[in-house]
């Protein structure tokens, strides 16, 4: 993994607006988002926290699925179906969301180009497939 890259990316994401930064378990490095606004009014809570996967190979292996706060519910009292159980990571509990792109993963994208990806599936709420 290109160190700069993550740092300058990671830096990026901040600067977007995000808190986000980096963190190490069991030799799989994360980028964990906190306070990312879900933006609908499907959602339980207003702000969610968003764990990213970073693989060894980035940025040639790219970004995809992400995890998500399992405190995160649609009103009427369910989880969404594409939030997954997912083990505790950095001492939290987890749901993965399998939320693909719909394209190939291209040097153009970065973090922050994929928070905002993630962020679309908080956006469209009960309506994301």
């Amino acid at each position: 993994m290109e160190q700069t890259l993550m740092l300058k990316q990671l830096s990026e994401a901040v600067a977007g607006g995000f808190n986000a930064c980096d963190r190490m378990e069991n030799g799989q490095l994360y980028m964990l988002v906190n306070g990312v606004p879900t933006l609908n009014k499907d959602w339980t809570i207003a702000t969610v926290d968003m764990l990213i996967s970073v693989p060894n190979t980035y940025p040639v292996g790219g970004l995809d699925a992400f995890y998500i706060d399992s405190a995160l519910m649609l009103h009427n009292g369910q989880k969404h179906p594409r939030v997954q159980p997912a083990p505790n990571i950095l001492g939290k509990s987890w749901g993965v969301v399998s939320w693909h792109y719909n394209k190939p993963w291209s040097f153009s994208d970065t973090f922050l180009t994929h928070i905002y990806h993630c962020q679309d599936f908080l956006r469209k709420g009960s309506r994301s497939n």
